[in-house]
């Protein structure tokens, strides 16, 4: 998994590492079968959350924000990364 050798590595102080999630489990799965539609695959999407919370509770303190995926927030969302990633001194 890409965010594994990501994290692991030494990072640049000028990066901004943020981890996005879902209000709750039920959220996330009814979103991935909105979007996935008849392509939905359960076992793919259990396996995909528990990378997910394996990776949050694995790396939890590499992350510099973490982000609540509110539904029907998207714009708020995508306003609060850019404002921590391009609006930040240095950047």
């Amino acid at each position: 998994m890409l965010i594994r050798q990501i994290l692991s590595k030494k990072i640049s102080e000028k990066t901004t590492i943020i981890f996005i999630k879902t209000e709750t489990m039920h959220q996330a799965r009814i979103r991935a079968k909105k979007r996935d539609g008849a392509d939905f695959d359960a076992q793919k999407f259990m396996l995909r959350l528990k990378e997910d919370r394996e990776v949050l509770k694995k790396f939890k303190t590499n992350f510099d924000y973490l982000i609540l995926n509110k539904k029907g927030k998207l714009k708020s969302v995508v306003s609060t990364i850019f404002n921590l990633t391009f609006l930040q001194p240095g950047s």
